[in-house]
């Protein structure tokens, strides 16, 4: 894993010890395909992609071999156990 010193800058290469975290992904545009993909090769395991429209969350989550579902409430009911961290990728106005 690299991380960055804080006041440095310089990168800093330590053996990642911790546990998979499981990520939902909440939005399958753009935003959510990114945050996606930059969770994925941080070495997290996408467990969940979420949109309201199905097609497009079930071709997202083909992509990154996770589950798709239409609300973050039916990700939680079926696979919640596995779920650590949800990234909330819809527009700002749909956050609350």
């Amino acid at each position: 894993m690299l991380l960055w010193h804080v006041r440095t800058l310089e990168p800093i290469c330590i053996e990642a010890t911790f546990m998979t975290l499981g990520v939902a992904v909440v939005g399958a545009g753009d935003m959510g395909r990114r945050h996606a993909q930059h969770w994925q090769q941080a070495g997290a395991h996408l467990v969940a992609i979420c949109d309201a429209y199905k097609p497009l969350a079930e071709r997202v989550a083909a992509t990154h071999n996770a589950k798709a579902f239409v609300s973050l409430e039916d990700a939680l009911k079926n696979v919640g156990a596995d779920i650590q961290v949800v990234s909330v990728c819809t527009p700002t106005f749909l956050h609350a």
